[in-house]
């Protein structure tokens, strides 16, 4: 894929937050530590860089779109 697993793994976690953003209630940090986050805030930090956007905008946007 021309990528580090690392980065990999972190796209498709990324990948799966979208997924439970849009289609759960599920609280941010539950989230992410579903998906295997250290925490909210990394979860965050990782979500913003790949995807341009917090989780909570992103949730927001989904739900109002």
């Amino acid at each position: 894929y021309g990528i580090s697993p690392q980065t990999f793994l972190i796209k498709m976690r990324v990948q799966a937050a979208c997924e439970l953003l849009r289609n759960s209630n599920d609280e941010l940090a539950d989230i992410a530590m579903s998906l295997g986050f250290y925490d909210q805030s990394s979860f965050t930090l990782q979500f913003r860089q790949h995807m341009g956007q917090t989780p909570r905008r992103y949730r927001a946007q989904a739900l109002a779109g």
